[in-house]
């Protein structure tokens, strides 16, 4: 089997399982952006956490289709 297929099948289900728990806990998942958790409570309740989430849900789940292509 060739290295490449080996890794974008790999990245498939992590961006997969990713996206999915972006979908599960909606608005909760946002604390699992990279620098929202650093944030005060204050701060974070400035932010759309729904928005932050269904955009990174919808990120995952295109990098899943690209490497799916």
């Amino acid at each position: 089997m060739n290295i490449g297929f080996i890794s974008c099948a790999l990245l498939i289900i992590v961006f997969g399982v990713i996206g999915s728990v972006f979908g599960v806990l909606k608005e909760r998942a946002a604390i699992l952006v990279s620098g929202f958790n650093s944030l005060s409570k204050e701060e974070q309740n400035k932010y759309d956490k729904a928005s932050i989430s269904r955009d990174m849900r919808n990120q995952c789940f295109i990098w899943t289709l690209v490497m799916v292509i």
